[in-house]
């Protein structure tokens, strides 16, 4: 009797009972029929992989994507020495990194005319070093909810924006104004937080 060999089919594959193999699949056949398969173009030789296998595997490609270049680290780093200075400019800790503080240094960075693309990339930044202490909340729940935590801010400013500033709101102006917003609400928290205590 011929040992079987493993094969893939590059496409379908009819059975001698009838029955069909779709492409894509993996099959063990007699090593004759295998070879013939294959130099019709119907399959590719292929050793099968052991669950244990596949999961290695993909340990290391999930490690080779999280690390980073140095190029990478260094972007972060500037990314959180200038949010750390920022803090330590409104006397607000760094780390670990809250939703509140974030939102407020995005909203004047935006005042001060950065881009918002540019933005959003230090944010990545920051959030990425908070990941790295592994301090909660974690890097993607942050960077995630701060964007959200803007967009429902910005909303609640519309009509304030509109009134103050006027129909033909620049963004400079707009962004302005909804810092001196954010640094009031800012200030009644920190307010009501001292009285609380």
């Amino acid at each position: 009797m011929m040992p079987d060999m493993h094969v893939k089919l590059q496409r379908n594959y009819f059975l001698e009972n009838g029955g069909k193999v779709m492409r894509g699949s993996e099959i063990e056949l007699p090593e004759k029929e295998a070879k013939r398969i294959i130099n019709l173009g119907v399959a590719v030789a292929h050793t099968p992989v052991s669950h244990a296998d596949w999961l290695l595997s993909l340990g290391s490609k999930v490690k080779q994507k999280a690390e980073l270049s140095e190029e990478t680290k260094a972007h972060y780093q500037s990314d959180f020495r200038c949010f750390e200075r920022w803090c330590s400019e409104h006397g607000i800790d760094a780390l670990p990194v809250t939703e509140d503080a974030l939102l407020r240094y995005v909203v004047h960075r935006l005042a001060d005319g950065i881009e918002y693309n540019t933005v959003k990339r230090n944010v990545f930044g920051i959030t990425r070093i908070q990941g790295l202490t592994e301090m909660q909340p974690s890097a993607g729940h942050l960077n995630h909810e701060v964007f959200v935590a803007l967009s429902n801010f910005v909303r609640s400013l519309s009509d304030a924006l509109y009134e103050n500033i006027g129909s033909a709101v620049r963004g400079g102006e707009a962004w302005q104004f909804a810092k001196g917003v954010i640094d009031k609400q800012w200030s009644e928290k920190a307010n009501a937080s001292k009285s609380a205590a």
